[in-house]
């Protein structure tokens, strides 16, 4: 699984006494999915939002209106986060900035090896492939016998 973008393009400018600066990466219109999501979980901390949550705050911050375009909201956003470097999937169905967990990975006290773990497990999630949704689909309803 090829993920577009590049880790890091969404940095403006990091130090210890200032924390992190963040701009939107240059290839992502506003109002776009990926420009309004980024845009929440700009906000959100190291931990992430559920898609849920996204989608949610997306339509509250008037960024994009998930309900008009997608009948599965939190699976067309999942779907795009999911191949896009500048996201990082923190648990099942959350997602947050991959500059954010690993900016505030490497600034935990004690914990020298952080940011490199997350290059490491993006590099996994690189080679993970997606699932296929229709295939998990007809499984459930084979095993529900239909």
């Amino acid at each position: 699984c090829v993920r577009m973008g590049r880790e890091g393009e969404d940095v403006a400018s990091t130090s210890a006494a200032d924390g992190l600066s963040l701009r939107m990466p240059t290839r992502f219109h506003p109002a776009s999915v990926k420009g309004a999501a980024w845009q929440v979980l700009a906000q959100a901390g190291p931990e992430g939002l559920s898609l849920a949550e996204i989608v949610r705050r997306m339509q509250q911050q008037g960024l994009r209106d998930m309900t008009r375009s997608s009948k599965t909201p939190e699976a067309s956003i999942g779907g795009a986060l999911a191949r896009d470097a500048v996201f990082w999937k923190t648990a099942p169905a959350t997602f947050a900035l991959q500059t954010v967990v690993a900016f505030h990975r490497s600034n935990s006290p004690g914990d020298k090896t952080a940011a490199a773990d997350v290059k490491s497990e993006a590099n996994a999630v690189k080679d993970e492939p997606m699932p296929d949704v229709k295939e998990e689909a007809e499984e459930g309803r084979r095993g529900q016998g239909g």
